[in-house]
């Protein structure tokens, strides 16, 4: 009696569990997805092609330095100590880089219209600000992480 009453209230509830359930994909375990499974080769080709440049650009050397490098197994940071570039310098660029971009997309805002050229050019001299004390606290405190914490790992 207990088993038929078990089996009365369980089945369905399984049966409706089931109808109602959502297929999943699998993308693999790993990091960020990235590992054993499905990967999108293209995406992965083209991830890897904008590392390559942005990595050239940072630390200003041939896309093809870079990717012999990588080939090697280096890391960015070993990059930089076979081309004698110093920490500095990289954080550097990467401040100018970043505030570029802060400046690209605030024009794409004005070009919307979504604020004036006022509003942007006040927003970015704000931003730069804030980027400028964030630099003296990680100064202070020893260390710095990069935009982001850990951008390209040092």
């Amino acid at each position: 009696m207990l088993k038929n009453f078990l089996i009365s209230m369980i089945l369905p509830v399984l049966a409706l569990g089931i109808l109602m359930a959502n297929p999943v994909e699998a993308k693999g375990f790993g990091f960020w997805g990235w590992g054993f499974g499905r990967i999108n080769l293209d995406d992965w080709a083209d991830r890897m092609k904008k590392m390559f440049e942005e990595w050239a650009d940072l630390l200003q050397i041939s896309v093809e330095k870079v990717k012999n490098y990588w080939a090697e197994g280096k890391t960015l940071k070993e990059m930089m100590e076979a081309e004698n570039i110093s920490k500095e310098d990289v954080q550097k660029r990467m401040k100018e880089k970043r505030l570029e971009e802060l400046k690209n997309q605030l024009q794409k805002l004005v070009e919307k219209e979504i604020i004036t050229q006022e509003q942007a050019d006040k927003r970015f001299e704000a931003m730069k600000k804030w980027l400028e004390n964030q630099e003296e606290k990680r100064i202070f405190r020893g260390h710095w992480k990069g935009f982001g914490r850990g951008w390209f790992g040092f």
